[in-house]
């Protein structure tokens, strides 16, 4: 991303320059202009997408820029640093499109706070763009569709990677030679309800503009690519080939990209490094690994390695054995007591509170247990109508997980709400049934 600052003051361009941590927002040029007309010449030959400009300058005022800009370059985002509190340069600015108005002399954390809603609403504009070509004929959307599926089918069958592998090559943009590779899998939350609201609860549209967030990252640098695997929900796979980038740094910047656009930071899987390509589809089960043992107690730890082999197991670890209070849950829900359904849940989540991990492979054990418990009551209940009883629990729990406006995350106060509510469904439409039975 470029930068422009446009102030005839040199001592103005210098002290913003001291003032902005420019990589921390994504901003790799940095561009100066002393006036509004030298400021045009560099606009129309660099593109920058920020300016920060001053208002009183010689030859073309800030206004006169702002207006030439709004109408030739309606992109640019651009934000007034100036000397002078005029309501009418403050109005032009609000007229043309300008994120925010300071007055000399600026503090680094305004000054930061201004930059960085330009940056976001500039990247989100882009996004937004890119969304809109995407829905164009789909003879433009072929080529991303027919990489995804080559690139899946590295992970998938690695049977036919030299057939593969020419087709990357030669249609696709893969680069001719290299020999290793690691495997990184971006987790995507589907508890999130909010983000996936910002894209019309569209998922296709959320992954189109996360895949093109990786691959900004990773492309133009030629580091890898970012797909999405066909098959599996919840991610996007980087296949990342440049030997010499940290992971755990190149994961990162993502992440800071990811929350500069949609002010979200995700969970990333990475596998060691491997042979190319016979190796992928072990890198692809080893990132996946990964998340499944990730802690969920550290939730500000969002880069996660893989195990050396042999190590972690199934990375349940020391978990408490849900069978032990399988019976006390049974009992309560037979009761149909709301206040023995708080009581059983509570006294599990009293154990799971005294563990110093909790992974994604034990929360899914537990979810199949407690499964499991409610398909066995109500089949011990209600028979043949077991499973239609089921299903509406399922959308029950989907439809109230959505009015949530929690954030994403995870959470044993959540954990704790979401069985509860759960059982409490589960025990009434046992008895609701009973009742209809008599």
């Amino acid at each position: 991303m470029k930068l422009l600052i446009v102030d005839n003051e040199e001592r103005a361009r210098k002290t913003i320059h001291q003032l902005v941590k420019w990589e921390e927002y994504g901003i790799e040029q940095v561009l100066e202009a002393d006036n509004g007309l030298t400021a045009k010449d560099i606009i129309m030959r660099e593109h920058p997408q920020l300016i920060l400009m001053d208002m009183m300058m010689p030859q073309m005022n800030g206004v006169e820029l702002m207006k030439w800009v709004h109408e030739h370059e309606p992109t640019i985002k651009f934000v007034v640093i100036s000397g002078h509190d005029d309501f009418d340069f403050v109005r032009s600015t609000m007229r043309y499109g300008g994120i925010d108005y300071l007055l000399k002399p600026v503090e680094a954390k305004v000054l930061s706070a201004a930059l960085s809603k330009a940056v976001t609403a500039s990247l989100r504009e882009q996004q937004e763009r890119q969304i809109r070509e995407r829905q164009q004929p789909q003879g433009s959307r072929f080529m991303p569709m027919y990489a995804d599926k080559l690139l899946s089918g590295l992970v998938d069958d690695p049977t036919h990677h030299e057939s593969t592998m020419r087709m990357l090559k030669d249609e696709c943009g893969l680069p001719e030679s290299f020999d290793t590779v690691a495997v990184a899998l971006l987790e995507v939350d589907s508890s999130d309800y909010k983000l996936f609201q910002r894209f019309g609860n569209d998922a296709d549209l959320l992954y189109f503009a996360l895949l093109n967030i990786c691959n900004e990252f990773l492309q133009p640098r030629q580091l890898g690519t970012a797909f999405r695997h066909p098959g599996e929900a919840g991610e996007i796979t980087l296949m990342v080939w440049d030997a010499k980038m940290s992971l755990t740094v190149l994961m990162n910047e993502i992440n800071e990209g990811l929350y500069t656009t949609l002010q979200r930071r995700m969970h990333f899987g990475i596998s060691p490094r491997g042979t190319f390509p016979s190796d992928v589809p072990q890198l692809y089960r080893q990132a996946v690994d990964a998340l499944r043992a990730r802690n969920l107690l550290e939730s500000d730890s969002y880069i996660h390695h893989a195990r050396p082999d042999g190590e972690g197991g199934s990375g349940l670890g020391d978990a408490p054995d849900f069978a032990a209070s399988a019976k006390d849950w049974e009992l309560a829900v037979t009761s149909g007591q709301h206040e023995l359904i708080a009581m059983a849940v509570e006294a599990w989540i009293g154990k799971l509170k005294k563990c110093s991990t909790i992974t994604m492979a034990q929360l899914e054990a537990y979810d199949a247990a407690i499964s499991g418990l409610q398909t066995r009551m109500l089949e011990h209940t209600a028979g043949a109508q077991a499973p239609e009883l089921y299903a509406q629990l399922e959308q029950e729990q989907r439809t109230h997980a959505a009015s949530q406006s929690a954030s994403p995350g995870f959470s044993l106060m959540a954990l704790q709400d979401r069985w509860q509510r759960m059982l409490i469904r589960l025990s009434q439409k046992l008895l609701t049934h009973q009742r209809h039975q008599r």
